[in-house]
């Protein structure tokens, strides 16, 4: 039985050491012309109301605004957990709803997305990704048709913050905070390449008043075990092998690490009444989709594509998808990303 095939976007500049064939560049260009059009939708999601092509948006009565904005918040679109699961949050939620709309401000979101990097969608040892590219596009994609959504019953629209937690990263796997901070600093400028940092900020963990590095010596109790693929987790993020013991203990720093992240940020969400989005399932938060269909973590590897009858479906490629899928790169100019890009998998530490 043949393998699926996912596509894999690579900088239009480099070619393998044979070049594409023309089966490849066919593909790349499709790519391509998928990520202008979504480009130019990005665009025309934050144009002031009455501009050509901005949003015409339609006033309603507060309590009928806040339900509307719910059901949009809730749509498969952008959230992938059921409304019973959900449904311990949805009065928390009503009422912070009410109160932006009351206000008549920008409903604002914490959306929690990476450390600054993500893992190589390539086999061949754990490396990593320090530059934005298609996967970032994408969910600026899907922040702008939150964006449309909610504009057009709620004209404030929203305010949507991007969480990094490179703090995290550097407490745990020893990433450089300059590292991580600079993937920070070409993701606001792909924003801003797109029109859209009206609407759209980057919080950065390392940023924040009062960081400090977590000190190494702190006591943690090491996880008393991990699943083969939990391991596989720590090694992906760290950048290379370890032992079980090793990667029992970083598990566990990883954890005390996030949660006093999390105590960091609550108050930071709270002055601004901010709604918290996941990528993945939490009992205490929405999820938001970092990719049309997307119902992963991106930082595990790189947005690609799948064609099914002459339509592109993403897909997130990983490394570990390389032994049940087939990968092939094709060359596509991301609108927005660095034209110096370096390919998936060369980045280190």
């Amino acid at each position: 039985m043949d393998r699926q095939e996912l596509l894999l976007p690579l900088p239009a500049q480099q070619g393998g050491p044979c070049g594409y064939t023309d089966a490849d560049l066919t593909s790349g260009s499709r790519i391509s012309a998928w990520l202008r059009a979504g480009t130019e939708r990005l665009r025309r999601a934050w144009r002031p109301p009455g501009e050509a092509g901005g949003i015409d948006s339609e006033e309603r009565e507060p309590e009928d605004c806040v339900e509307q904005l719910i059901r949009i918040l809730l749509h498969h679109t952008f959230n992938y957990q059921s409304r019973g699961r959900l449904a311990p949050l949805l009065e928390g939620l009503r009422q912070n709803l009410r109160q932006q709309v009351r206000e008549r401000r920008p409903i604002t979101f914490f959306f929690l997305y990476n450390g600054g990097y993500r893992a190589s969608p390539l086999a061949g040892g754990p490396r990593f990704i320090f530059r934005p590219d298609q996967t970032e596009l994408a969910l600026l994609f899907q922040i702008a048709a939150l964006q449309e959504r909610v504009a057009a019953i709620y004209p404030a629209g929203i305010d949507f913050v991007i969480v990094v937690n490179n703090g995290v990263s550097s407490w745990v796997n020893h990433i450089p905070c300059a590292t991580t901070e600079a993937y920070a600093a070409e993701l606001r400028r792909m924003i801003r390449a797109s029109g859209a940092e009206g609407g759209i900020r980057v919080l950065v963990q390392s940023e924040v008043e009062g960081y400090g590095e977590l000190d190494p010596d702190t006591p943690v109790t090491p996880r008393p075990a991990l699943s083969a693929k939990e391991h596989e987790i720590v090694e992906r993020f760290l950048g290379r092998r370890c032992s079980e013991a090793e990667a029992r203990l970083l598990n566990a720093f990883y954890a005390l690490s996030e949660s006093i992240w999390a105590e960091q940020l609550r108050p930071i969400a709270a002055a601004q009444h901010a709604i918290l989005f996941r990528q993945v399932a939490h009992p205490s938060t929405l999820s938001f989709r970092p990719f049309a269909g997307g119902a992963i973590r991106v930082q595990n590897g790189t947005l690609g594509f799948h064609e099914s009858e002459g339509r592109l479906i993403p897909r997130l490629v990983t490394a570990c998808l390389a032994d049940h899928m087939s990968v092939r790169p094709v060359p596509v100019a991301v609108p927005g990303a660095a034209v110096d890009d370096p390919a998936p998998g060369v980045g280190h530490a």
